[in-house]
C-alpha cells in the first residue's frame, strides 16, 4: 500500500491520497509440492519396472534350484546302483536315472517357481499399488478471491473511525471518506500504478524548483474558494489543476520547469514494472536549472493572464509529457467530437470531446473530460479573467497580496 499526499505537493494537510497495489504470487509452499508430486511419479514407474524384474529373477531362480537338487539326487542314485551291477548294467542305470531326472526338473520347475515366486511377485505389485498411491496429486487449494474496491468498502464499513463512505464509479473508481480519528479526507484507489507514478512525477518537479509547489497550492486554494475544483461538479480535479501549472511553468519564457520525461525518459518509462521503477528513481538524478528570476507574484499574474487570455481551449491540448500544447485535432477521436460540439454548441463524444483536454503524462487519457458542461466551462474561463483583471495593480482579498501592473511575457509553443 503506497500512500501520498495530494499528489506530491502536500497543500493540504488535512487530505491524503492512497493507492492499494494488490497482486498474486505462486506460493513457495505450492512450488515444492509440485516437485514432490514429479519425484513421486518417477519413483513409481521405476518401482513398476523393478516388480517386473522381480517377477522374472524369481521364477529363474527357483528353477536354477530345482535343477540343482534333482542332478544331486540323481548322482547319489547312480553311484548306488553302480556298486551293485555291472558296468553295463551300471549304463543303462545312468541313463535312465538322467532321463527321469530332466522330466522331475520340468516338474519341479513348474511347481516350485509358482509357489516361491508368488509371494515375491505379490510382495512388488503390492509396493508398486503403494508408489501409485503415493504420487496422487494433492488437491488444489481454493484460490484467494480478486481484491475489489466493492470488498474494500465492505470492510470500511466495519471500521469506527471510516465515516462518510463514498464509493465513485468514475474511469478510475475511487473510495473517498472521512478518518474520524486523524480528522483527514481520505481517497483510495486499488492497483492503479499510474497513480504512483504520478505522484512521484509531481514530486520531482516540486523539487526542482521550490516556486511551482507554491504556486500550485495558491491555485488549487483558488479553485476550492469558486468551486471549481471538483470532477464531480463537471469542473476541474485538483490533479489537473496541478498539471496546468506544470505546463504554464514549461512554456513561460525561459521556463521555469522542464520536461523531466523528455529530460530523464528512464526514469519516468511507463513499460517498466513499479518496482523497477523505484529503482530508477534512485538511479538517475535530476539536473535543470532554470533561467527565470520571476517571483511568485509575477508567475501568479502570467499564469492567469495566460489560461484568461491566451490558450485556446477549443484547438490545443495541454501536454506536461512533452512540455507543450498539442493540436487537439490529432488526439484519436477528437475531430469527430470537435464537429460535433461546434455544431451542438456542447462538448460531446469521446474523451477528447470536452471543453478541456489536458493529456495524463502516463497513460495519456484526458484527466478533464468530465468539463463537459458549457455554463460550468464558461464560469471558470470568467473567473480566471477576473483574477488577471485583479492583478492589474488591484488588492487581491483571498490571498492577500499586491500586484503590481508588470507584463510577464509568455512564449507560446506550437
Amino acid at each position: 500500500m503506497i500512500g501520498s499526499s495530494t499528489n506530491g505537493i502536500g497543500d493540504n494537510p488535512s487530505s491524503v491520497d492512497i493507492c492499494i497495489m494488490a497482486s498474486k504470487e505462486v506460493p513457495e509452499a505450492k512450488k515444492k509440492t509440485v516437485q514432490e508430486v514429479e519425484k513421486a511419479e518417477s519413483n513409481s514407474a521405476e518401482a513398476e519396472k523393478a516388480a517386473q524384474s522381480s517377477d522374472e529373477t524369481t521364477v529363474e531362480a527357483a528353477i536354477d534350484s530345482a535343477i540343482e537338487a534333482v542332478i544331486e539326487d540323481a548322482a547319489k542314485t547312480a553311484a548306488t546302483v553302480a556298486t551293485k551291477a555291472i558296468v553295463e548294467d551300471a549304463d543303462e542305470a545312468v541313463e535312465a536315472v538322467v532321463v527321469d531326472a530332466a522330466a522331475a526338473t520340468t516338474d519341479a520347475a513348474k511347481d516350485t517357481a509358482p509357489e516361491n515366486a508368488a509371494p515375491v511377485a505379490e510382495k512388488a505389485t503390492g509396493a508398486s499399488s503403494e508408489a501409485a498411491a503415493s504420487v496422487e496429486k494433492p488437491s488444489e487449494p481454493e484460490p484467494l478471491p480478486e481484491l475489489t474496491l466493492a470488498m474494500i468498502e465492505s470492510v470500511l464499513q466495519n471500521k469506527h473511525f471510516a465515516k462518510d463512505i463514498v464509493t465513485i464509479p468514475a474511469k478510475v473508481p475511487i473510495i473517498k471518506f472521512r478518518d474520524d480519528i486523524a480528522k483527514m479526507d481520505i481517497t483510495l484507489n486499488l492497483n492503479q500504478d499510474v497513480s504512483i507514478r504520478n505522484t512521484q512525477l509531481i514530486r520531482d518537479y516540486a523539487k526542482v524548483d521550490w516556486r511551482f509547489p507554491h504556486l500550485a497550492m495558491i491555485m488549487k486554494e483558488w479553485a476550492r474558494e469558486n468551486h471549481v475544483c471538483s470532477a464531480i461538479d463537471k469542473t476541474i480535479s485538483s490533479y489537473s489543476w496541478t498539471l496546468m501549472v506544470i505546463h504554464y511553468l514549461q512554456v513561460c519564457d525561459p521556463p521555469v520547469l522542464p520536461s523531466l520525461q523528455k529530460l530523464i525518459p528512464r526514469r519516468y518509462d511507463s513499460r517498466t514494472s513499479v518496482k523497477q521503477t523505484i529503482t530508477n528513481w534512485r538511479r538517475y538524478p535530476i539536473k535543470w536549472h532554470s533561467n527565470n528570476t520571476s517571483n511568485l507574484r509575477q508567475l501568479l499574474k502570467g499564469l492567469f493572464r495566460y489560461y484568461g487570455y491566451v490558450f485556446r481551449f477549443d484547438q490545443n491540448v495541454i501536454s506536461v509529457r512533452e512540455g507543450k500544447v498539442l493540436d487537439r485535432a490529432s488526439m484519436p477521436g477528437a475531430a469527430a467530437a470537435a464537429a460535433a460540439a461546434a455544431a451542438s454548441g456542447s462538448a460531446c463524444g469521446g474523451q477528447w470531446g470536452s471543453f478541456l483536454a489536458i493529456e495524463e503524462p502516463f497513460n495519456r487519457s484526458n484527466t478533464t473530460r468530465s468539463v463537459h458542461d458549457k455554463e460550468q466551462f464558461q464560469r471558470i474561463i470568467e473567473l480566471l479573467r477576473m483574477s488577471s483583471n485583479a492583478l492589474r495593480g488591484v488588492r487581491i482579498s483571498l490571498f492577500n497580496v499586491i500586484a503590481d501592473d508588470i507584463y510577464f511575457p509568455i512564449k507560446y509553443h506550437k
